[in-house]
């Protein structure tokens, strides 16, 4: 019976936890960046019709409501691209925080095994010395002179 070995495989798993959860926390942060820039374009297109409902209450030209247009239907092309890359970081961040459970479970796994091991490592060394320590007193009862 040995204590345990692989304390070079629980700090690899130790290490690729934390990697997985600064990965999961980058992640999070591009998913918040997509989702403001979403939140702007679409404030942008809310701003877009109002100034447009403003403008046809004040009775402008063509032309300037033309621009007004053309530009909400820019907003919502970027508003859609906007979309999906929110969708696409929710799907990576999900995918990292996959990797984050699965780690965080192979580290468990390695550190309940190291436990057990060293309490069977343990238990091993103490049957040993009870059984040094039961020779002892058998020797010293049968010569009680010594």
């Amino acid at each position: 019976m040995q204590p345990f070995k692989l304390d070079t495989v629980l700090r690899i798993r130790r290490q690729a936890e934390e990697k997985a959860r600064q990965a999961l926390f980058a992640a999070m942060e591009k998913e918040q960046q997509a989702k403001d820039i979403f939140q702007a374009a679409q404030q942008e297109l809310e701003d877009l019709y109002m100034n447009l409902q403003s403008q046809y209450s004040q009775g402008t030209s063509v032309t300037q409501l033309e621009l007004i247009e053309n530009w909400i239907s820019v907003v919502k092309q970027k508003i859609k691209k906007a979309e999906q890359e929110v969708l696409t970081a929710k799907r990576q961040t999900e995918s990292k925080r996959q990797k984050v459970l699965k780690a965080s479970k192979d580290l468990k796994i390695m550190e309940k095994m190291k436990e057990q091991q060293n309490n069977a490592y343990k238990q091993y060394l103490n049957k040993k010395e009870r059984a040094m320590l039961d020779e002892l007193a058998v020797l010293f009862h049968k010569n009680p002179d010594q």
